[in-house]
């Protein structure tokens, strides 16, 4: 098991046991991790008094230019960001001396390596200031190489550490003053320009900057934008970013920029207000909440007219990657008709079987808004579209957004009784089924396979829906070895790979295994086994699906009715052998089978050893223990985080290699 050491290893370039060759998938998701301040606040404290001075020994180690090298400075500075409440004045001196050497070296692809330390200590509730020590001449430095650039990503980057050099001049207006006349005197041209507009997004996406100083050079911004907005010599390539500037700098000096703005009337309000919503700077002013109005009207508006001009005001903000009702603009200027206007006009459009953008993006415009109906009006919906798509399932199988717009209805309904849930349940599984038996057909189309495992409950949960899901993996698996060209469908391959069952490998579900459910589970084991022996193809048989089974034969033997069943029926021992065979697989790859797996280990073999009269299950017990036999010693991070579904401890595990060579390695994370 990786422990503190291993960590202290793996950053100090100590451990000949680490992989060189690895890529930085690993490196990037232990970062992410690191980061993450949901769980494993306690093994922090010890890392400071074990290991974290040796840390700050052999932090201004070689800054090669490696991908690796590169790998294990991010996670220095991570690990850095969690020792921040027990940084010494010293160790901000220390890294000031490494953030000095990579920006003297004017090296993009390193200075980018700390991208997330630098949106860290901006965006965090705690910010790093130890940036005063580094001369002025690095922000010159800074814009050049932001400039030269060609790479979006280490613009980013540039923009992040000009700004947090920026914030250690904004302790006086002097400074203020000084910055602003540096960002007056800059030429109008497109370097210029794009700087301006990466610089002050970010700036104003900074959540502490409401000191005094900083409202000040904000507002000079504002007035030096108003100025250049309104110049006639400004070329018309750039009005379109100095609008963008104007709306952005609106709450800092709304009158002289909202004049600047009339001057130049506003078209394509929802491109105005996509900008914002993504780049995270929408605010709550006159402004933008006029914008969120004009765009509501412009939609409504829209509904009478051509699906081109529909197209122009809609698309802006149904494929927008933030959702705007985020926002409260867009919830408090929302007009009472426009959820029930949008409805009817989607629905309007499936009688044409026309899947256009116009239709995709209304559905998903209409997904964001659904759920702020009232309940009836969304029950009636989801049974409308169920309905629809029950009399052209091959025809709107294909729409996935009809898809999502099922399950927001159907997750959005607190009133909805269970016996309700489960008849859409049934109706989805039905048709799930038909989707199912006709793979060869409908070119591996999921939709409703997929709808179904979204809608399923863990209260659903007996013995007819766990017979159902069965059904479900069988006809799956047995048409993938009557026709082996259906694994050449990625989706096919993970429904085959135990998608159907893994809602019985749920603790809750201990309590559904009968003999019943045992009998096809041995049978689809069995049709599996003898179509791997006949082709030797080891994907017919896949190692996570085999994990899946193992674990609901250890729930079966876990059962006194099966075990009686099965006494019973002289087919213990080859249920024994059975359950051997998928112990012996290597599943393992698979954190969440693992883990489920390890529980229904945990629970059968507590309650084998106290029957060990039973010959067969002390047999068994002695067959699989080698297989359960890693035991869990001192570590950090131990578990899965619920914000980033890392495991710090797994992931070192996969970087600091034991007693394997490295060209033996196999990168799969945790």
């Amino acid at each position: 098991m990786c422990s503190l050491r291993d960590l202290l290893s793996l950053v100090s370039q100590e451990d000949g046991r680490v992989a060189e060759h690895l890529d930085d998938t690993l490196l990037n998701r232990l970062e992410e991790a690191l980061y993450c301040e949901d769980v494993h606040h306690t093994v922090w404290s010890d890392f400071h008094d074990t290991t974290f001075r040796k840390l700050m020994t052999t932090f201004e180690g070689s800054l090669e230019d490696t991908e690796f090298s590169r790998g294990r400075l991010k996670i220095k500075f991570a690990i850095l960001w969690r020792m921040r409440d027990y940084c010494q004045s010293s160790d901000f001196e220390v890294v000031t001396r490494v953030l000095n050497t990579l920006i003297m070296s004017k090296n993009c692809s390193m200075i980018s390596t700390l991208h997330a330390f630098y949106q860290k200590s901006l965006y965090g509730l705690n910010s790093f200031h130890f940036f005063g020590g580094l001369p002025d001449s690095h922000l010159l430095i800074l814009k050049n190489l932001y400039q030269t650039s060609l790479n979006a990503n280490h613009r980013r980057s540039i923009i992040l550490l000009f700004i947090l050099l920026s914030l250690s001049t904004f302790e006086t207006h002097e400074n203020v003053d000084k910055c602003c006349e540096y960002i007056k005197s800059m030429a109008i041209c497109s370097h210029d320009v794009d700087f301006l507009v990466d610089f002050l997004t970010e700036l104003v996406k900074v959540s502490h900057l409401s000191n005094e100083a900083c409202s000040v050079y904000l507002n000079q911004c504002a007035e030096n934008v108003a100025v250049l907005v309104t110049k006639n010599s400004v070329a018309v390539k750039y009005e379109e970013e100095l609008m963008y500037l104007s709306i952005l700098l609106a709450p800092y000096q709304p009158t002289i920029l909202e004049g600047a703005i009339s001057a130049s009337p506003l078209s394509n309000v929802g491109d105005h207000l996509r900008r914002l919503l993504t780049n995270g700077v929408i605010q709550d002013c006159p402004l933008h909440r006029f914008l969120v109005s004009s765009w509501y009207s412009e939609i409504e508006a829209s509904f009478g007219k051509s699906k081109a001009t529909l197209a122009k005001a809609l698309t802006p903000i149904s494929t927008c990657r933030k959702n705007p009702l985020h926002h409260p603009a867009f919830r408090d200027l929302l007009p009472p008709t426009f959820t029930d206007n949008l409805w009817n006009y989607s629905i309007s459009l499936l009688p044409q079987n026309q899947f256009d953008n116009v239709f995709k993006n209304c559905w998903l415009l209409f997904n964001r808004y659904c759920h702020l109906q009232e309940d009836t009006r969304k029950r009636e919906q989801l049974q409308f579209l169920l309905d629809q798509i029950c009399n052209q399932p091959h025809i709107l199988a294909e729409c996935s957004v009809l898809m999502d717009s099922v399950f927001l209805l159907y997750s959005s309904l607190p009133s909805i009784t269970l016996t309700e849930r489960l008849g859409v349940f049934q109706r989805t599984y039905h048709l799930a089924h038909e989707e199912c038996s006709r793979l060869k057909y409908s070119g591996g189309c999921l939709s409703y396979s997929f709808l179904l495992l979204r809608i399923y409950q863990s209260a659903f949960l007996n013995e007819a829906i766990a017979l159902q899901l069965l059904q479900l993996q069988k006809l799956v698996s047995t048409q993938i070895v009557e026709e082996c060209s259906l694994l050449a469908n990625e989706m096919i391959i993970e429904m085959h790979c135990g998608f159907f069952i893994t809602p019985l490998l749920e603790p809750q579900a201990r309590e559904v295994f009968t003999p019943q459910i045992f009998t096809q589970v041995l049978d689809l084991v069995t049709t599996l086994q003898v179509a791997k022996a006949s082709t030797n193809d080891e994907q017919i048989f896949p190692s996570k699906l085999k994990g899946v089974l193992l674990a609901c034969f250890l729930r079966c033997l876990d059962c006194p009715t099966v075990v009686e069943h099965l006494r019973a029926a002289e087919t213990l021992c080859l249920a024994m052998e059975t359950c051997a065979y998928l112990g012996s697989a290597e599943w393992e790859e698979d954190p969440l089978i693992r883990t489920r797996v390890a529980e229904c280990w945990s629970v059968f073999s507590e309650k084998a050893e106290k029957q060990l009269s039973s010959p067969e299950m002390r047999s068994l017990l002695e067959r699989l223990r080698p297989h359960f036999s890693l035991t869990t010693s001192a570590h950090i991070g131990h578990g899965t985080c619920p914000s980033c579904g890392e495991c710090i401890h797994g992931l070192l595990e996969d970087i600091v290699l034991s007693n394997q060579a490295v060209g033996d390695l196999d990168c799969v994370g945790d």
